[in-house]
């Protein structure tokens, strides 16, 4: 691996450039997995409005059908992120997350929860913004390093 200083960036040579993509693929697609399980599972847990989904609504003083409309979204969140070709509905799908990851988390917090049911939506959200931001095509160029101005 060979990195060259050109004036005021730094440039890999061909076979560094292809191992980090390789580790940036790989990366994406471990977190994006993680996200999309987590997804699935607690969109069929709210969907089927299993007995721990009705438990936790009921803690968090949530009406029983808020489940269905989780659900709902978690699991339509799935295929927006998955299939490419439909960039502004994944937008909608990271920011779907975000607003279920941080209302879960202060929803936990507000009713002094368990610090595991407090901090698990948190790790959600770690998931998601991770995914998000080593998504492939995202506007901002996650590798390329400049030196800041003096």
């Amino acid at each position: 691996m060979q990195i060259l200083v050109e004036g005021e960036r730094l440039f890999l040579d061909g076979n560094a450039r292809e191992r980090l993509r390789m580790v940036h693929r790989t990366a994406y697609w471990l977190f994006t997995s993680l996200l999309l399980a987590w997804l699935i599972v607690g969109g069929v847990f709210d969907l089927t409005h299993a007995a721990g989904a009705i438990a936790i609504l009921r803690k968090l003083g949530y009406p029983e059908y808020l489940g269905s409309i989780l659900g709902v979204g978690k699991l339509l969140a799935v295929p927006s992120l998955v299939y490419p070709q439909w960039p502004t509905l994944r937008e909608w799908a990271y920011a779907g997350i975000a607003f279920d990851g941080l209302g879960a988390f202060f929803s936990h917090l507000a009713v002094r929860d368990a610090t595991g049911a407090t901090i698990a939506p948190l790790v959600f959200l770690v998931f998601a913004g991770i995914s998000y931001a080593l998504l492939p095509g995202l506007r901002v160029k996650p590798m390329e390093f400049e030196r800041a101005p003096r």
